[in-house]
């Protein structure tokens, strides 16, 4: 059912497109901000980027709009909406906008100015005559195009990439194997997403999809290794996006992946505490890299370490659990419970990782260390053979 949502505007103009070889059609208005509508609020979906009302880019817009109204529709870009049909009727001076599907209709750029508008009117008792400049893209149907325009238009402000990936549904199977997970709504797979007690979600997808990386068993075995999902998250996205329905197979088996890296987060230092030395007991503490920290509660188990480890100390023991996994028939799954298997193998991984460490000097060598990658990957791999597994 389509929804429909009236302007008033005095100027309003469609753009000609030379040619006329293209399907989608463009109309420019010049808005004043009493008039913007609160129901855009509503269809915000299909921007890629989460208003974050405390940022830098909101106290600009505010600090115009309070110090320099006047000149708001030249400070200011504007907001860029796509919908199903726009309409001017001259008699009454209105847009008339219709809107059917919030995965391809809504405000594509300029949520931060849409936002701020809405506050400042709302809170402000005698509101300065101030216009904006809205855009009206229409009849894009098709959300591939959507969000290819939402890509162009935000490339200068570096709208990340995941956020995009998620715009198109391809995290779907991810947020569906996490749904029951206690902490699924601690993932932000928007930039600057909240949480309902307007705080920043703490887990951003790019983490997520770095741990997941690591059990690809289809590009990686044991002589070539996922050193790149410790490189940086610039590099995992690119490698999600090259590689889609290859990485879709793997997310079922999150739940158990996250569930591994913290447990192997916590007993890092408990087990160097205890064993390391020959065990005679180390100091992880001192190990170089490693802060003390009051109290740290990891993200999907609730547990809590007094330690705060660098990545690369995890990344090169988690991906060694990549030989518990098979893909059959385009499906991945476990050969075996990988917390079991870990529980066999803990106290030597963990030496193995933190002699590599103290022998590196620098946690960033042991993250790239491939030597390592390799070693923590065959203590696993032996233990499936042990098991025939």
């Amino acid at each position: 059912m389509a929804t429909l949502i009236k302007i008033p505007s005095e100027t309003f103009r469609k753009l000609d497109i030379p040619g006329e070889k293209v399907s989608g059609k463009m109309y420019v208005a010049i808005v004043n901000i009493k008039d913007v509508p609160h129901a855009l609020e509503e269809w915000r979906t299909v921007n890629p980027r989460e208003v974050n009302l405390s940022s830098g880019v909101s106290k600009q817009i505010r600090k115009t709009l309070d110090e320099k109204p006047q000149e708001f529709i030249f400070r200011n870009r504007g907001i860029t909406v796509i919908a199903s049909r726009v309409e001017y009727d001259n008699r009454v001076n209105e847009i008339r906008v219709e809107f059917e599907d919030k995965s391809s209709n809504g405000v594509l750029d300029g949520g931060h100015t849409l936002m701020n508008i809405l506050q400042y009117i709302e809170n402000t008792q005698d509101p300065a005559e101030a216009y904006v400049r809205i855009e009206f893209l229409e009849g894009i149907k098709n959300i591939d195009d959507a969000v290819d325009i939402v890509d162009a238009r935000n490339r200068s402000t570096a709208v990340k990439v995941a956020a995009f990936e998620n715009l198109l549904g391809h995290f779907d199977p991810l947020k569906a194997a996490l749904s029951k997970q206690p902490y699924a709504e601690k993932i932000a797979y928007k930039e600057n997403e909240l949480s309902e007690d307007e705080t920043r979600k703490e887990v951003p997808i790019e983490e997520i999809l770095a741990y997941v990386l690591c059990f690809d068993a289809e590009d990686f075995d044991h002589n070539n290794h996922p050193v790149i999902a410790y490189s940086g998250k610039a590099t995992v996205v690119k490698y999600y996006e090259k590689n889609v329905e290859q990485m879709k197979k793997y997310f079922a088996l999150a739940p158990e992946i996250l569930q591994l890296k913290d447990a192997i987060y916590v007993d890092i230092p408990q087990i160097w505490n205890e064993n390391g030395n020959n065990g005679e007991g180390g100091r992880m503490g001192r190990v170089r890299g490693v802060k003390m920290v009051t109290e740290k509660t990891l993200p999907f188990s609730g547990k809590k370490t007094r330690h705060s480890l660098p990545s690369g100390f995890i990344f090169p023991a988690l991906a060694a659990f990549r030989a518990l996994v098979k893909v059959v028939d385009g499906k991945a799954q476990w050969r075996d419970d990988p917390m079991r298997v870990y529980e066999s193998l803990k106290t030597d991984l963990v030496k193995r990782v933190v002699e590599s460490a103290i022998r590196d000097g620098n946690p960033n060598d042991t993250g790239k260390n491939v030597d390592l990658w390799g070693v923590c990957y065959s203590m696993v791999e032996r233990e499936v053979l042990v098991r025939k597994l």
